[in-house]
């Protein structure tokens, strides 16, 4: 990901570089665990259910799928004390999957809301996929879901991540009954539906 812990300053009206903005996204120092910087996602509320946050777009790496593989997102994300995250306001992170052609799939978590700790910096993480095959694209965002009724909330996020399987995950994809047999002071694993005593 570009610039995950969002401290490099963007341009052409966004923030962060790497990152795109919808509704109110600012620079914030009051809630970092990491670096300088944190992004500050204020709720809007123009009298309906609504979304700011900010979001980056990833390519299919070269050579990888993401239609074959669960992978890990996380953040770090707190709700400011003074302006927090009540009724139905909550933070987001969404993952949306983008074919060469057609509709994208969503995936959508709350991450914090009006019972989350205000004021403190809490890693979320979350398993995401597998895509959808053709799945081209991958949209990661950071947002805040504005409840109208509610005065708007702020929001830190920091170190976002999208971390691929690991090796262990990937090369035992070929053995789906979890089976196993011990010697030899090794585990060896069983590929298949063997009948094994």
């Amino acid at each position: 990901m570009a610039n995950p812990s969002f401290e490099l300053a963007g341009e052409r009206g966004n923030a962060f570089a790497g990152w795109y903005q919808l509704g109110e996204v600012s620079v914030s120092q009051d809630v970092v665990p990491h670096g300088a910087f944190a992004a500050k996602v204020t709720g809007v509320s123009p009298g309906n259910w609504d979304v700011s946050g900010l979001w980056q777009e990833l390519e299919r790496p070269c050579g990888e799928s993401w239609s074959d593989s669960v992978w890990s997102a996380s953040v770090y994300v707190a709700h400011d004390a003074a302006k927090p995250l009540t009724a139905g306001s909550r933070a987001i992170l969404n993952i949306e999957w983008y074919p060469e052609s057609g509709d994208p799939t969503l995936e959508s978590y709350n991450i914090a809301n009006a019972g989350t700790p205000a004021g403190v910096m809490q890693k979320v993480s979350v398993q995401i996929g597998p895509a959808p095959q053709g799945t081209e694209t991958l949209r990661f965002l950071l947002g805040v879901v504005q409840d109208p009724e509610e005065p708007p909330a702020e929001v830190f996020f920091d170190l976002a991540a999208l971390n691929p399987p690991r090796l262990n995950e990937r090369q035992w994809a070929e053995f789906p009954m979890g089976r196993s047999v011990n010697f030899a002071g090794r585990s060896w694993r069983v590929k298949g539906s063997a009948n094994v005593r």
